[in-house]
């Protein structure tokens, strides 16, 4: 028996890996690969008809033809990176080095895009007019991240003037969801949804994440976000990386910005994926950040990780973490 167990649970972690395979809809004509040793300079010749985008150790793609090659050359022309374009015409080189210079171009014909930056996880932080020049209001609505991927957002308030105690739940399940409402479950004990809407409002406008709906019903304001590649959020989605959890640090910083925050200071709130990704959040340390609550994070190889992300936060972050 003590035999058996050894082996079963490397078995069924490469089952499971193996059935989110099968849910992807990914195929390997989206595959970058590092040029070898081999790989030479290309004569680039004429403008490419694509647009590309520098970001933190990334460059992307978009609007190139379907299953283009495409090549990531350095400002010497050098070839570091071949990729094929999926086919939405989209490609994302990832690991590149941060620097000046970089341009992507078509393998075949050789024509090449304007340069760009890629930036290091250090040197991307924006200034803070990047952050107070957005405003939100309630209801459905992009945050503008510093690549300038904009994320699907959806702000919940409570009645009256404020400022409110405020939480965002960021995840890449739906908490943008602008479309849920308990309208019916109202009806059901005899009242009538639109009166008790003016004074509880998540009657006719409710999170579509139970976190949320708790702390809305607490008449906490939330703002509640899909990670970048999940929902109605630009970008792709690659899990927890670090572009992921710089996003994050965006939101927090862009909703305590608001005026109708309270104390210009941010919490976090979720249920297992939020849960987690509020670690990782928390690991970049937004200065307005003041506390998580992360419920029913997984008990998984995700868990370590969880925790070795959490621990790079200061003391006084980390104090606001428990196991719910």
């Amino acid at each position: 028996m003590a035999r058996r167990a050894r082996w079963v649970r490397p078995v069924a972690a490469l089952v499971a890996l193996a059935t989110l395979a099968g849910c992807s809809d990914t195929t390997d004509e989206t595959t970058t690969a590092k040029a070898g040793a081999d790989d030479q300079t290309i004569r680039l010749s004429g403008d490419a008809t694509f647009a590309i985008r520098g970001s933190v150790e990334q460059v992307s793609i978009t609007g190139a033809a379907a299953r283009t090659k495409l090549v990531l050359v350095d400002s010497d022309d050098t070839i570091l990176q071949h990729g094929i374009a999926d086919k939405a015409g989209s490609l994302i080189f990832r690991d590149v080095k941060p620097g000046k210079g970089y341009r992507v171009a078509d393998e075949s014909t050789r024509a090449a895009t304007d340069a760009v930056e890629v930036w290091s996880v250090d040197g991307s932080t924006p200034d803070p007019e990047f952050y107070s020049e957005q405003q939100l209001e309630e209801g459905y609505q992009y945050i503008t991240t510093r690549d300038g991927t904009t994320l699907a957002a959806t702000v919940y308030l409570p009645p009256g003037d404020g400022p409110f105690p405020t939480v965002v739940e960021y995840s890449g399940y739906d908490p943008a969801n602008p479309t849920q409402d308990l309208r019916k479950e109202v009806g059901k004990l005899g009242a009538d949804p639109d009166s008790v809407c003016t004074t509880l409002k998540i009657v006719c406008h409710k999170p579509a994440q139970p976190a949320s709906l708790i702390a809305a019903a607490a008449e906490y304001a939330v703002v509640a976000v899909n990670i970048r590649g999940t929902g109605c959020s630009g970008g792709a989605y690659d899990y927890f990386e670090p572009l992921q959890n710089l996003d994050g640090y965006d939101v927090i910083e862009t909703v305590a910005a608001q005026p109708w925050v309270k104390g210009g200071k941010v919490g976090m709130v979720g249920l297992s994926y939020p849960g987690i990704a509020q670690l990782f959040v928390a690991s970049t340390q937004p200065p307005i950040l003041r506390r998580s609550r992360p419920c029913r994070r997984s008990t998984t190889p995700l868990e370590a990780w969880s925790r070795r992300a959490a621990s790079s936060t200061r003391a006084s972050r980390s104090s606001g973490l428990r196991r719910c």
